[in-house]
């Protein structure tokens, strides 16, 4: 055998080794910090649930707010009609809570 075969099967050993380490790391991380994993079909889907939520319009969110303000020269009422909506990924039941507020 010749050196530079030596060389070529040492070579071949070490990536094959460092690729084992690689993959054993990669591994570790995602079970360490990773979620349920998904496969294809899972991450299709929500990725077209992702979409969905994009192109569908949020109803808003309205509420009243009344208020009084009394000065010393003269009093004055002030009404005013607020418009907020929850955030883009808000849950149902933070639309709901949100919505039975007002």
């Amino acid at each position: 055998m010749t050196a530079g075969a030596v060389l070529t099967i040492i070579g071949g050993s070490l990536q094959l080794a460092g690729l084992a380490v690689a993959g054993i790391d990669v591994r570790r991380t995602r079970l360490e910090y990773g979620r349920e994993r998904l496969g294809t079909w899972g991450q299709v889907k929500e990725w077209l649930g992702s979409l969905r939520r994009i192109f569908q319009p949020q109803p808003p969110v309205t509420g009243t707010a009344t208020m009084v303000i009394s000065v010393d020269a003269a009093g004055a009422a002030f009404n005013a009609t607020v418009m907020a909506s929850p955030a883009p990924d808000a849950t149902a039941a933070e639309r709901e809570q949100s919505s039975s507020n007002g």
